[in-house]
């Protein structure tokens, strides 16, 4: 199976930093992701810091995997955003990816799937080739609501995300969250 999930930069400071909050709510939502979708191969984010900082706390989630910048994925790219999304399909099945996260912009994501997106939420997905991912078949389309979220602390872990102690210790491994946590 081969999977993309595109994620929306999680909430951010006055300095258009990713907030401690929001790191902490990324944090938990990939933990989750994780559990059913790790490993990813490849993370690919928006040159915006806040983007760059929400997919370095998506790679702890994930095991590490590399964090590549994409150019067409910056919020002024918006109106590029069906190029950019036949590049990422292009790109990762040349490489046979199996899964691919992308962090971008509300605007892009929007162009690019007629989604709106919270701060730190995802959509995902999911095909037996790469070539019908983007299908608009909604079998394709993968969300935590499939059963998972029927079981009540699942369902709170999503909405209402919370660090424990041991989490934010592996936070602070980042240096811009190190004195903010």
């Amino acid at each position: 199976m081969k999977r993309m999930i595109f994620v929306r930069h999680g909430v951010y400071d006055n300095n258009l930093q990713l907030s401690p909050e929001g790191a902490k709510e990324v944090f938990a939502r990939a933990r989750l992701l994780a559990a059913d979708f790790a490993p990813a191969d490849i993370i690919f984010s928006s040159p915006a810091e806040r983007c760059l900082q929400t997919a370095a706390v998506i790679a702890l989630a994930f095991g590490n995997p590399p964090v590549q910048t994409e150019n067409l994925l910056a919020e002024e790219n918006a109106p590029l955003a069906q190029t950019c999304r036949s590049m990422l399909a292009a790109e990762t099945e040349v490489y046979n990816r199996r899964t691919v996260i992308v962090v971008s912009h509300f605007p892009n994501i929007k162009n690019m799937f007629g989604v709106d997106l919270r701060p730190g939420t995802e959509l995902i997905f999911s095909a037996d080739d790469r070539q019908h991912v983007f299908d608009p078949n909604p079998a394709n389309w993968l969300s935590l609501n499939r059963g998972k979220l029927q079981d009540e602390s699942v369902w709170q872990r999503y909405f209402f995300p919370v660090c424990d102690e041991e989490e934010l210790a592996i936070l602070r491994q980042l240096d811009f969250l190190r004195d903010r946590l």
